[in-house]
């Protein structure tokens, strides 16, 4: 046994001895030439040749837009509303006042509107009748919502002259009338009170007033002394204003209208009729 112990003794002697006399320093191999094909080395191993890792690609991606998740294009340019003028019906013969926000009309009579009437800022508006009557016709009122339509006419005291030719006594005051509600609904209102036989006048009118008023009527007409004498004769038995040759005439018809608009707003207007006298 011994004898085995110190062989193996003497082997790890030699083996220590070996590796203490190894020089570690590496040799000098030179300086490494580029393009030198003793330095290139060929691999040949397909397992070493595979490309584990993908390569990066920079891909420019289309912006893809998806129109029905976008929200719907919102015109914020608000709209200017021009607000039009009520329509009225087209009636060559018809008689139109246009305001901005309330129209009537007044079909089959013609009249001439006074010069410089705003329809959009005027509230009120005059017209001289020049043909048809105006009893019996409609009231038409467009553009708002009408509560109420209110009428009152002013009258005038006629004398018809032996020639047959009448003349208004300017001598005696018109005459008002009392505030009178039409009938109506749906912007239609009835015209009525105004036939011959239902016009009134409540001026002071006696027979000296008369003959003083054709008088004066005679020389401011320039009538000759016989047509004069004779214009007097006709009065002699005259006591009231509708008693002939006198007569009481229609002057001019207001309208007063009273509504709201689409709004709410209380909205009112006044139409003036004058007649030719």
């Amino acid at each position: 046994m011994r004898p085995v112990l110190c062989f193996l003794c003497s082997i790890g002697l030699l083996v220590t001895a070996i590796g203490c006399s190894t020089n570690s320093t590496p040799k000098n191999r030179g300086a490494i030439v580029f393009g030198d094909s003793s330095t290139i080395v060929t691999e040949t191993d397909p397992r070493f040749l595979r490309d584990n890792v993908q390569d990066i690609v920079v891909q420019e991606q289309e912006q893809k837009i998806d129109s029905q998740a976008l929200p719907e294009t919102v015109d914020t340019v608000t709209a200017v509303v021009t607000k039009e003028q009520p329509e009225v019906p087209k009636n060559e013969n018809g008689l139109k006042a246009p305001f901005k926000d309330c129209a009537i009309y007044i079909a089959n009579v013609k009249g001439l509107a006074a010069r410089n009437i705003n329809w959009d800022k005027d509230k009120g508006a005059a017209f001289t009748l020049e043909e048809g009557e105006l009893n019996g016709k409609t009231l038409t009122i467009t553009g708002i919502k009408v509560s109420k339509v209110t009428q009152r006419y002013q009258t005038a005291v006629l004398i018809k002259s032996p020639s047959g030719k009448a003349f208004k006594l300017t001598s005696f005051a018109s005459s008002n009338s009392d505030w009178q509600t039409l009938k109506g609904k749906d912007g239609q209102y009835a015209i009525t009170g105004l036939q011959k036989s239902q016009l009134k006048y409540n001026g002071r009118f006696t027979p000296k007033a008369l003959r003083n008023a054709t008088q004066k009527l005679a020389r401011n007409s320039r009538m000759s002394r016989n047509e004069e004498k004779k214009l007097l004769n006709s009065i002699r038995n005259v006591n009231t204003p509708n008693q002939s040759p006198c007569s009481i005439a229609l002057q001019s018809v207001v309208w007063k209208i009273f509504g709201k608009d689409a709004a709410g707003k209380i909205v009112e207007r006044e139409l003036r009729i004058d007649m030719n006298l």
